[in-house]
């Protein structure tokens, strides 16, 4: 009888050693995943960061030729007209003494490379 006693305890002994072996296996699968799923995560963030950041390079490197341009035209007060830059977007603000420089500094602006659309904010303010 005791004999027998210890037969099945020592076969549900080893029956919940394989249950719990097979639960750890499983569980370690699902780790793995988590951390297939952490790692893709974390490295699609990494890229649209790169990414992010070399358009705001790009953006300030924009604005900085435009405003150059701006600077260097005779036909344009370049130190009064603001320039901003974002997505490609170009904005230009401020005062300026007629027509013809405001649609001027609105041309230098749209024949820059990388710029997408220009917003003319620019008011014509003779003096």
């Amino acid at each position: 009888m005791i004999r027998k006693i210890l037969l099945t305890s020592a076969a549900l002994t080893l029956a919940a050693a394989f249950a719990a072996t097979d639960i750890r296996a499983e569980n370690e699968k699902q780790a793995d995943a988590n951390d297939r799923n952490v790692a893709e995560r974390t490295v699609d963030g990494a890229e649209r960061t790169v990414e992010g950041a070399a358009r705001k390079t790009d953006d300030a490197g924009t604005t900085a030729v435009i405003k150059t341009k701006l600077l260097a035209d005779q036909s344009t007060s370049g130190l009064e007209i603001n320039v901003s830059t974002k997505n490609g977007v170009v904005s230009l603000d401020g005062d300026v003494d007629s027509a013809a420089e405001r649609a001027a500094a609105e041309k230098i602006a749209k024949g820059t490379n990388g710029v997408t659309e220009v917003k003319n904010n620019l008011t014509v303010s003779p003096d």
